[in-house]
Parts: structure tokens; C-alpha cells; sequence
């Protein structure tokens, strides 16, 4: 009896009609067998053959074997409870983070690991093709950072992904604004006849990236109108000691709240300018573009207040018709 393995490999049998053969690869293989007879009387030897078709995989051989599957989120900022995968603080910022592992052909972790993105990285020990862990960490120091969870098999695959971004702030950002109006005096609590015409100068601090938006309000418009208008002064990040001037124009009667918003939160979705309206308002200068609903500009002033990171400086006038 002659077995062709499929692999270049062949066993040759006399009386033994079972045999064993391991294979070093990955593959799809057909074993051939041939079955001689030994009858002397026969003219010639009577023969058989049979094959199988197989196919082979080596648990944890290339390219088969696949890395471990990563994922995570942020459970927990400070004492608040989250679902989330970026998240925002003052340091010292504690940060919670929930870790799952999972190798898909039930190979055993043997390496895995957390990087805080500041530097410091923790060695996790885990048993088992599946695995869960919690784990805390404390940002000192301010900056924006990436959670990136690094798993390896007992075969050598590993996989690495980012689960999270955290921003810190080693301190809240200050901002200070100087209004002054067309009389170079302060508006706040003003009132004046016909328009007002506001200049801002506003001075910022920030010790980390920042973003600078102003809010307009205006209520009690002709027909008791409403608008809120939106607009980011600084588009890009910025550091430092930042000055800058921005001037508007209210010409319509109603009572008027200006605040200027300083903040880093990277997950503020918020456009670079917008304004919104009920109908027949929004008359004044910096309403430009198509207004929408005041519904909108609503939940986006609500993600201001509602910051992680920020600092506000705010004023108030009424303008009336004479």
C-alpha cells in the first residue's frame, strides 16, 4: 500500500493497512491511496485506489490565524458615570476605562497592554482567549491624549487600537472682555435709542487648544421676535496670551445678552457660525446666510453652557425705538 499525503509526502505500507501523517502547513490536500496484491498466480498484480480531498488549518499559523479583537470606551470621568470615547477635564482628571479582548480562533491572550498616550503604560495580565478588565488612570498634566490598548496571541499575532481621546486642562482657561459702544463707553445694562453699535476686545489665557465662540441673543424683537446668532472668533487651535476685536451692530429694538465662550472640548459639535430665528426676526447685521429653526441654535448654546473645559464673560443692553 503507497499513501500520497498531498504534501510531497508518501508511506509505504506492507501488511499495516493504517497509517498517521502530520501536517506542517495550512492547506487543501488529497490523499491518494494505492492497494497492491501480492497474488503470484494472477498474469499480474490486482490493484486499487481510492483519494480523499482535506483540507488543513494549523491553529494560530499565517495567514489564518487572526489577531486578538480589541475594544473599549471610557466608563467613568471624575465621579461621572459615561459611555464614551472622548471626554474632557481639568487635571488632575481621573479616568476610568472598560477593556475587552477576544481572540477569534480561541487562541490565549499573552500580552496586553494600556497606553495612556502621557507617557505612562500599564501591563495587564490576562488568561484565556477572552478577557475584561477595568481599568483608572490620572491625567497630571494638561494636553490632548490617545487610550491605545496594544493584545498579542500565544501564536504572535497582535492587534493595536485607539479606544478613546482624552483632553485636559491644567487649569480652566480666563477670558476677559472689554465691550465698549459707538460712545466708547461700557454697553452693559445700557439702553439705547434706535442701534447700538458694540466693539469687543477680548483677552484670553489658555493653557492647552482652545476654542472661541460668541453668543448673541436678542429678545422682544418687532413682534416679539427671537434670534440667537453663533460664530467662532478663533476658527483654529490657539496658545497663549490672544487678544482681538469683534464688532456688531444691533438695529433693531429688543433686549440684547453678549457672551463670549472659551473652551476645549474636542467633541463640541458646534458650526463656526450660525444664526436662527423665528419668523420676522433676525433684522439685525450679523444675521447672514439661510436662518434656521430657533430649536437648533438652542441645543448648540446648550452645548456651550454645558462644556467640560470653558469659561464664559457675558454682558447685556436693550436697544429701543424713539
Amino acid at each position: 500500500m503507497i499513501i500520497d499525503w498531498g504534501d510531497n509526502s508518501f508511506d509505504e505500507k506492507e501488511n499495516d493497512c493504517s497509517s498517521s501523517h502530520i501536517y506542517k502547513a495550512d492547506g487543501d490536500f488529497t490523499i491518494k491511496i494505492y492497494v497492491y496484491d501480492d497474488n503470484k498466480f494472477a498474469p499480474y498484480p490486482l490493484s486499487s485506489y481510492a483519494e480523499v480531498k482535506i483540507g488543513v488549518f494549523i491553529r494560530g499559523s499565517s495567514p489564518k490565524n487572526f489577531p486578538p479583537i480589541i475594544d473599549g470606551f471610557i466608563e467613568k470621568v471624575g465621579n461621572e458615570t459615561v459611555t464614551t470615547t472622548i471626554a474632557a477635564g481639568i487635571s488632575p482628571l481621573d479616568i476610568s476605562v472598560l477593556i475587552a479582548v477576544q481572540d477569534p480562533e480561541g487562541d490565549d491572550i499573552k500580552e496586553l497592554s494600556v497606553d495612556w498616550g502621557d507617557g505612562k503604560a500599564d501591563l495587564i495580565p490576562a488568561t484565556g482567549s477572552k478577557y475584561f478588565t477595568r481599568r483608572s488612570h490620572t491625567y497630571e498634566n494638561g494636553g490632548i491624549f490617545q487610550i491605545t490598548v496594544s493584545a498579542k496571541d500565544s501564536f504572535g499575532k497582535k492587534s493595536v487600537k485607539k479606544i478613546a481621546t482624552v483632553s485636559v486642562a491644567k487649569e480652566a482657561p480666563i477670558i476677559s472682555v472689554e465691550p465698549k459702544d459707538q460712545n466708547n463707553e461700557d454697553p452693559s445694562q445700557k439702553t439705547y435709542a434706535n442701534s447700538a453699535t458694540i466693539e469687543n476686545y477680548i483677552i484670553t489665557f489658555d493653557v492647552s487648544l482652545y476654542r472661541v465662540f460668541i453668543l448673541i441673543e436678542g429678545n422682544n424683537l418687532p413682534g416679539g421676535g427671537q434670534e440667537i446668532f453663533i460664530k467662532e472668533i478663533y476658527p483654529s487651535a490657539i496658545s497663549g496670551l490672544k487678544t482681538n476685536t469683534y464688532s456688531f451692530s444691533a438695529t433693531y429694538a429688543g433686549d440684547y445678552k453678549v457672551t463670549f465662550y472659551v473652551l476645549s472640548d474636542i467633541d463640541l459639535d458646534i458650526p463656526s457660525e450660525i444664526y436662527c430665528s423665528l419668523p420676522g426676526s433676525c433684522f439685525n447685521n450679523y444675521c447672514q446666510g439661510e436662518a434656521k429653526s430657533i430649536s437648533l441654535c438652542t441645543s448648540y448654546k446648550g452645548k456651550l453652557e454645558n462644556a467640560k473645559i470653558k469659561n464664559s464673560s457675558s454682558f447685556s443692553f436693550k436697544v429701543i425705538y424713539q
